[in-house]
């Protein structure tokens, strides 16, 4: 993460708006309570209030268990001060509601001046986006001590007292929202949704108020197990209410061959086109009905990453953090449109999607709108010249030359050779032979014959830890055309093989052997506290 990182187009940071897109709002704190007071993507009433998208600001863990985290939180205060072996697992809550706050408070991004400070201050703070995901800590401690604090499920008269009050304001709530759905002539979609949210949350509520009053009593002639099968039954039961259609399903022929026309070379899907297909057409983030409908078409549709299926090649994919050089160029092919057919050409693209015909390109009858090279497109080719840039914008500017022609010239990124460490030998005019011998995404192989010096170019994105070899010796790997790879060839050519093998695995490796250590190191002291506890209690 830390390589790709830096290489990555958020290497030098994002603008806060950008960074804190997704922030947890405060009017979500309610999610907590009800899943669906915005309504759901499972029917598209999801109205999406202050862009929040619904997996991203999922936060229920379900209604008993919430209280039962309350629970657990009036049982520390009641007995953190006393050391009786039954109540030791009290004895972690702090930690547990200090990780909940601190969650809670980190995920609300852009409506707390904590995120800002450490936007401006911290390390990697302004490279990673959307806050809203440091909810889960929250959830997950939520969870924890709700299993702590069913341990406090007590059986009072103060607390027989609040429960009936909560059960009829519970049941009061269910009928109230019913009324309101009857005789609602506002018109308005948002009644329907909030309506329903409340008769969830009314009937989750007088189903917990029910289970706490009918708590078996010692006196009673009748098997806990029972009632705690039926407390285990009305959680599950609130959690598959709770996610049901959320993870929807196709028939298992999505994911075998489809009938598709494989395009010549990569595909390229213009920017503003491939949005609209895959977030309003398809993958609506308010309505997941859409894809599932329509499968057979977004199945055939090629759509980065859905073209991996079928072993497509696409030149720009759906990643959060791509190579900043890259990034950069899949910029320029945007910003040239119908003129960026030698970009698209040097990049190995043989086929385009969108409502921009690159010029020179012929159109394809299909679903949706998408134009054809008139030429089958080249992994990799050897040219004879490079001129070199030293600046992001030399190296644009040379790459929107009416003159440039990626066959024949190869842009090299860096400073120009000096005199000494100049190329020798002619340039090459002919390249007799030219053989594939190994094509794997970590292992490339060629055999070129040449009758002068060049360099063999690569459309494959450059990255540390590529390396290349030409004839067995190592050799400098460049990179070429603002993103790509290239290698300077002697005269007469020869073998040319790259290889690629991460940089930062020996780091990785190291970090790993450590961590385990100390855990490994923490588990044996923290058993041999156990025993000499044990022992003390003993004694």
């Amino acid at each position: 993460t830390a390589e790709l990182l830096s290489e990555s187009q958020r290497s030098g940071g994002l603008d806060f708006d950008t960074l804190t897109n997704l922030s947890f709002s405060p009017l979500r704190i309610i999610n907590f309570l009800t899943p669906n007071f915005f309504g759901t993507p499972v029917d598209g009433s999801y109205l999406t209030p202050g862009k929040g998208v619904f997996f991203e600001d999922a936060v229920y863990i379900g209604f008993l268990p919430l209280l039962s985290a309350f629970a657990a939180v009036i049982g520390w205060l009641q007995w953190r001060n006393l050391l009786m072996e039954p109540r030791r697992a009290f004895r972690s809550v702090p930690l547990w509601m200090l990780l909940t706050v601190i969650g809670f408070v980190m995920g609300m991004g852009r409506y707390t001046p904590v995120y800002h400070w450490l936007y401006d201050y911290a390390p990697t703070f302004d490279a990673f986006r959307e806050p809203v995901r440091w909810m889960i800590y929250p959830v997950f401690a939520l969870s924890v001590m709700a299993g702590i604090g069913a341990q406090n499920w007590g059986r009072s008269q103060r607390l027989f007292f609040w429960t009936r009050l909560s059960g009829a304001g519970g049941a009061g709530m269910v009928v109230l929202a019913i009324l309101v759905q009857q005789f609602d002539q506002s018109g308005s979609e948002f009644v329907p949704v909030l309506t329903g949210a409340l008769i969830a949350m009314g009937s989750w509520l007088v189903g917990a108020c029910l289970l706490t009053l009918a708590q078996p009593d010692e006196s009673w002639n009748v098997p806990r197990i029972r009632w705690q099968l039926a407390v285990l039954f009305f959680v599950a039961a609130d959690l598959a209410w709770a996610a049901n259609g959320l993870n929807p399903t196709v028939p298992e022929q999505f994911y075998r061959e489809a009938s598709i026309t494989e395009p010549q070379g990569r595909l390229y899907w213009f920017e503003d086109y491939k949005d609209q297909v895959m977030f309003q057409e398809y993958f609506d983030l308010s309505d997941y009905r859409k894809a599932r409908r329509d499968w057979p078409r977004v199945r055939r549709s090629l759509l980065p990453n859905l073209n991996m299926l079928d072993d497509v090649a696409t030149f720009n994919n759906f990643d959060p953090l791509v190579p900043g050089h890259h990034a950069q160029y899949i910029e320029l092919i945007e910003q040239e449109g119908e003129n960026a057919a030698r970009l698209l050409r040097a990049a190995a693209v043989g086929q385009v999607y969108g409502d921009i015909q690159p010029e020179g390109w012929g159109k394809i009858d299909g679903e949706i709108p998408s134009y054809k090279a008139p030429y089958e497109p080249a992994l990799a080719w050897v040219v004879s010249e490079a001129v070199y840039a030293n600046t992001p914008e030399l190296e644009s500017a040379l790459l929107l030359d009416a003159d440039w022609s990626p066959e024949k010239t190869v842009i090299l990124s860096g400073e120009a050779p000096s005199d000494e460490e100049a190329p020798v030998g002619d340039a090459l005019t002919e390249v007799s032979f030219f053989e594939v011998q190994r094509d794997s995404p970590d292992h490339k192989r060629y055999r070129v014959v040449t009758d002068g010096r060049g360099y063999l170019v690569l459309s494959n994105t450059w990255y540390p830890g590529w390396s290349v070899k030409v004839n067995g010796e190592s050799a400098d790997l460049l990179r070429a055309n603002m993103s790509f790879m290239a290698v300077e060839l002697p005269p007469g050519g020869g073998e040319v093989t790259f290889r690629y093998l991460p940089t930062i695995n020996l780091l990785s490796l190291a970090i790993s052997f450590v961590s385990v250590s100390v855990m490994l190191v923490l588990i044996a002291l923290g058993l041999v506290r156990s025993v000499d506890r044990d022992q003390i209690v003993q004694v």
